[in-house]
């Protein structure tokens, strides 16, 4: 009887030495890589796809492309801060164009992070749009900013009088996208 209580702790013991002499002489993993940009660490994952993650306060955000390649792209150098400032945002959609997945990156990885109230528009006056505002970036003020997305056959992000467009081809849109988050971040300063 006093062989068999002495089994379990004689094995875990056991485990603990060959682990301990795992470390010593094959060391710890250090596989991971991690590179610095404009003063953040970035870690190399494998998660999903891949990608490139930073640590910003209490959140981990993860970009497909590395912050060299997203630091190229020409992207205005607009901040939350630019829409926090608003009383109100318009995310303006044009009824009758092709925006593809633009809206749902928009609303999944930048407007959670914009202060303001964001509001649905359209940008011009259609049957899908019964009950939502008309706005385009004629009506952005410093109190009503636009976001303003339109499906087109060129690649384009400006941010001029309060009023971001986004223009862009569907082979674009999450590079682009994953670019604007960058900069609104303030990961390229």
């Amino acid at each position: 009887m006093e062989l068999k209580k002495l089994i379990l702790p004689g094995f875990l013991a056991l485990i603990m030495i060959i682990s301990v002499f795992g470390i010593i002489i094959g060391g710890i993993n250090d596989d991971v890589e991690v590179k610095e940009f404009k003063g953040f660490k970035y870690i190399k994952t494998n998660q999903g796809q891949g990608g490139w993650a930073v640590k910003m306060g209490q959140s981990t955000f993860i970009f497909s492309y590395a912050p060299e390649e997203l630091s190229t792209l020409k992207i205005p150098l607009v901040t939350f801060n630019d829409f926090n400032s608003a009383e109100k945002v318009y995310l303006s959609v044009n009824p009758e164009e092709e925006i593809g997945n633009i809206v749902n990156i928009l609303t999944s990885g930048i407007i959670p992070f914009i202060a303001a109230p964001v509001i649905t528009a359209c940008s011009k006056d259609h049957e899908k749009c019964s009950n939502a505002p008309i706005k385009n970036c004629d009506d952005a003020t410093a109190s009503s900013k636009v976001i303003s997305v339109e499906g087109t056959k060129e690649t384009r992000i400006t941010y001029i009088n309060n009023c971001l467009s986004i223009n862009l081809e569907p082979d674009n849109t999450q590079k682009y996208m994953e670019g604007l988050l960058f900069n609104m971040l303030g990961l390229n300063p």
